[in-house]
């Protein structure tokens, strides 16, 4: 799915439009681990499962780009359809392997904070 075929919602509903104020949004808001078994990586990871979409946009943006890679496979626009949802429904709700869907969110988030 391209961007000029991503639903018009879409430009209605920009993750860093200044409209969107997490602070004044009533959702808990969970530290940045991700789903492993190994407690040192869940250190050093950015993301959980439990973390709505609108969590992991809004703490680290670069992630925008990792959720519209996997728009195609949902077949709709996972920030306009799901921004309240957690990851692991996210994985479930469109078929998403999550183990994979967490690792390319965290690389993206380790990016943007200069990690590797």
């Amino acid at each position: 799915m391209n961007d000029r075929s991503r639903p018009p919602a879409c430009e209605r509903v920009r993750i860093n439009d200044a409209s969107i104020d997490p602070g004044r949004l009533k959702l808990p808001i969970t530290d940045a681990l991700t789903m492993t078994s190994d407690p040192e990586k869940r250190k050093n990871s950015p993301i959980r499962p439990e973390m709505t979409v609108l969590d992991v946009v809004s703490r680290h943006r670069g992630t925008e780009s990792v959720f519209h890679r996997y728009d195609e496979q949902a077949g709709e626009c996972i920030c306009c359809r799901a921004l309240f949802d957690s990851l692991e429904d996210v994985a479930k709700r469109y078929g998403l392997d999550l183990e994979r869907f967490l690792r390319d969110l965290a690389a993206a988030a380790r990016e943007e904070d200069g990690q590797k």
